[in-house]
């Protein structure tokens, strides 16, 4: 049911190419739900509503991550990130393919992680993001941010932005 999901999230996500549009629709047209119920949620248009972030969205907390990182660090910043509507952010493409992020993310979300999870490598720049995980509160013009593998309320309580506050009573 994720690769079938996962085309709306990339198109709003991702600052797709017309070319690179048209392959990624190509590449998920041809997924078929693996079991009944992932085809019974689908007809039902249960599409992991929780994967998608709007465009208008105002997001405050960004935790950059990898692939790289374990799964067990995925699914604790995924349970900590949902509380709080914040939002993963990855650089790109593992391996710079589509179906290997579709296969990835199934993978996490059998696991368990259901936070909203957005591909931007313009945002690893414009914080200045160069190891993970990297958690980035946002205010306006000001963002705070603090790399390492720590606990959200701990980064948290580490930042100074009204946003970082306000974050920190919500978990």
């Amino acid at each position: 049911m994720l690769l079938m999901c996962l085309f709306p999230l990339l198109v709003t996500s991702l600052a797709l190419a017309e070319n690179q549009k048209d392959l990624l629709k190509e590449a998920l047209a041809n997924v078929k739900p693996s079991t009944n119920q992932e085809k019974q949620d689908l007809e039902k248009g249960k599409c992991g509503n929780a994967l998608s972030v709007k465009a208008d969205q105002q997001i405050t907390l960004y935790v950059f991550v990898s692939f790289s990182l374990p799964e067990e660090t995925w699914l604790t910043l995924s349970k900590e990130v949902e509380k709080v509507g914040g939002v993963l952010v990855l650089r790109g493409l593992p391996e710079n393919s589509f179906n290997r992020l579709a296969v990835k993310m199934h993978a996490l979300r059998k696991q368990g992680v259901h936070v909203a999870v957005q591909i931007d490598p313009r945002l690893f720049t414009k914080f200045g993001v160069e190891k993970v995980p990297c958690f980035v509160t946002v205010d306006e013009e000001k963002f705070d941010k603090l790399s390492g593998n720590v606990s959200l309320a701990f980064a948290l309580r580490k930042m100074e932005t009204k946003s970082s506050q306000t974050l920190r009573k919500l978990l």
